[in-house]
């Protein structure tokens, strides 16, 4: 059937991911939630930080960047709400005119 995966359709898992937000996540623990996500370096990019690792790793070592998260040997992250700020404080500083 069209619009239908399996047994569920896509407005019933709609529908239900509503429900589970409504029941489950309360406005200030989703909030809570979303201070904790992670992004990867793609999302970065899609942020608009377009620097090189190795210029990330030179700002993070002067203090000038939000840390990474290790989450494995080979695999980094950042804190979004950290990542947000940043991006804020540039703009406020182009702002101030520095």
């Amino acid at each position: 059937m069209a619009g239908q995966s399996g047994s569920f359709s896509v407005r019933k898992v709609r529908i239900f991911i509503h429900k589970m937000k409504e029941t489950h996540m309360p406005e200030a623990e989703n909030a809570r939630a979303l201070d904790r996500l992670l992004l990867c370096r793609a999302d970065l990019r899609r942020r608009g930080i377009k620097i090189s690792d190795s210029t990330i790793a030179r700002l993070e070592a002067a203090g000038k960047f939000p840390k990474r998260v290790r989450l494995s040997t080979n695999s980094v992250a950042w804190m979004a709400s950290e990542i947000d700020a940043y991006i804020a404080e540039l703009a406020a500083a182009r702002e101030a005119g520095r």
